[in-house]
């Protein structure tokens, strides 16, 4: 099934940096209206905006907020399917929004809500070391776009949909 995602609007979390600026790009590109939130890189946020822009983006908010969303695709990490030794706060914490996301799909079947699970990315985090983060972007673009087909609730493994 594809969804044609261009005038749709799409709240993007964190989109100043990392993952959440790689799929703010992707939605640019796709033609969607984008609120987009930043938490400390007001000056990123801005740039990011602006490219959204000259991708096609036709209407775009950037605003700083330090609050998770509850009724958008979630991004998780392959941590909390699988666990890693040396992150147990980091792990709880996604195994916290896996839980959630499955919950609110129960709460709300009307609605496709999924849990995308990168693997080891290019962010901060991980000193800019692993995927780039437009690859898990690009994952998140097919599923929006119902390209990847998903439990109500469910996980999407990244890693799963990305060339090695």
């Amino acid at each position: 099934m594809g969804i044609d995602l261009a005038g749709r609007t799409v709240l993007v979390t964190g989109a100043s940096i990392g993952i959440g600026r790689a799929v703010a790009l992707q939605f640019a590109a796709a033609g969607c209206r984008l609120a987009l939130t930043y938490f400390e890189h007001r000056t990123e946020a801005a740039e990011v905006a602006e490219r959204c822009r000259g991708l096609g983006a036709p209407d775009i908010v950037a605003v700083s907020l330090q609050q998770a969303d509850d009724a958008i695709i979630n991004i998780g990490s392959s941590a909390s399917l699988h666990g890693a030794a040396t992150l147990a706060p980091y792990c709880a914490a996604k195994w916290g929004v896996r839980g959630f996301t499955k919950a609110l799909a129960l709460e709300h079947p009307d609605r496709r809500i999924v849990c995308v699970h990168p693997g080891h990315t290019a962010t901060r985090m991980n000193d800019m070391q692993g995927m780039p983060p437009e690859r898990v972007a690009e994952v998140v673009l097919r599923v929006a776009r119902g390209e990847i087909e998903f439990e109500p609730g469910g996980d999407v493994d990244v890693r799963e949909y990305t060339d090695p």
